[in-house]
């Protein structure tokens, strides 16, 4: 699967939010509970597991649905998590969570215009909290789709409703490297790494930016700095990569 933004999962838990309803019955409050620590644990076969079972004895439970697609996401499997999301919304057609995730999973089939069809119901509706998700959303299916000119458009009224928003600065960066305008791409990578100083993807486009706009001593010695931290070792390895390409 594609990696559109850093932190996949929790920015499709950021970008998507997982804030679901205070559930009255404490018991399956409870056992939302467990498949929610699977999700934030990285455990996703076992969160699918239990969802689906979850869901077969709440099959009229929103928010099962809800969390058996952000399962399916983690598990690279976007059709599986857009079925899930309609489910929810079948269920709960005020759950907005589970539009911007079901325009997430779009997004990441290729189905731009559906998922902008889904994000411009959330915006008519107006109630919800985090509309600069809503924008970034926008924004990510038209970037997607090779349209940077509408897609910073949203990316830019995301970044009026929250300038810190770290996904609005990385997707502008992303947009303007694309356009290869490094000096802008640079501006909004820092920007998304002065905001996410641990967040490795807005790290490395930010070398890659510098690299292009003649700063290559500036970009391998951020790679090297990277590498001197405390990283996974999927990270690590991304950051070798480039770090070889770059030295090239």
């Amino acid at each position: 699967m594609k990696r559109l933004i850093p932190l996949l999962l929790a920015l499709a838990l950021g970008v998507s939010g997982c804030e679901t309803r205070k559930e009255t019955d404490t018991s399956t409050s409870g056992r939302l509970e467990v498949g929610r620590q699977f999700i934030a644990a990285g455990a996703y076969d076992r969160a699918s597991a239990y969802l689906r079972q979850l869901s077969k004895e709440l099959p009229g439970n929103d928010d099962v649905h809800m969390l058996l697609g952000l399962a399916y996401l983690g598990l690279e499997n976007p059709s599986a998590a857009a079925q899930s999301f309609q489910t929810a919304l079948k269920i709960n057609d005020d759950n907005e969570d589970a539009s911007l995730n079901l325009s997430y999973s779009f997004i990441l089939l290729g189905k731009y215009a559906n998922a902008r069809s889904v994000l411009e119901d959330v915006l008519d509706r107006g109630s919800y909290a985090y509309m600069e998700r809503v924008e970034v959303n926008i924004g990510l299916a038209w970037m997607e789709q090779g349209n940077c000119t509408k897609a910073r458009v949203h990316f830019d009224k995301a970044l009026l409703l929250d300038p810190t928003f770290v996904t609005a600065h990385f997707n502008s960066g992303k947009c303007w490297l694309k356009s290869k305008n490094y000096p802008a791409a640079t501006a909004s990578f820092q920007k998304a790494v002065d905001f996410c100083p641990g967040c490795v993807d807005p790290l490395l486009e930010l070398a890659r930016a510098r690299y292009a706009a003649g700063e290559k001593k500036e970009a391998v010695a951020g790679l090297e700095k990277i590498l001197r931290g405390k990283i996974d070792s999927q990270s690590a390895e991304r950051t070798k990569k480039l770090l070889n390409e770059l030295r090239r």
